[in-house]
């Protein structure tokens, strides 16, 4: 995964609000980075609030993996 210090610093907030098992976050943050990347190929130069403003701020993802039982 090539990420840029935006994409990097989004997915550090998103993993740091994760209370689950290394596992489990591990796995999230695989799936949630696969994500970023593709957007990232076509959208190199994307900053931290284009990335929020796609996907959602990170306490959200990080809500939506505990509400879904996921985390």
């Amino acid at each position: 995964m090539n990420m840029n210090p935006s994409a990097k610093k989004y997915l550090r907030r998103v993993r740091s609000m994760l209370p689950c098992s290394r596992k489990m976050k591990k796995r999230i943050m695989e799936q949630i980075g696969n994500e970023i990347s593709l957007f990232l190929k076509e959208h190199e130069d994307a900053d931290y609030k284009t990335l929020a403003s796609r996907y959602g701020e990170p306490e959200n993802i990080a809500a939506a993996y505990i509400e879904s039982g996921n985390c």
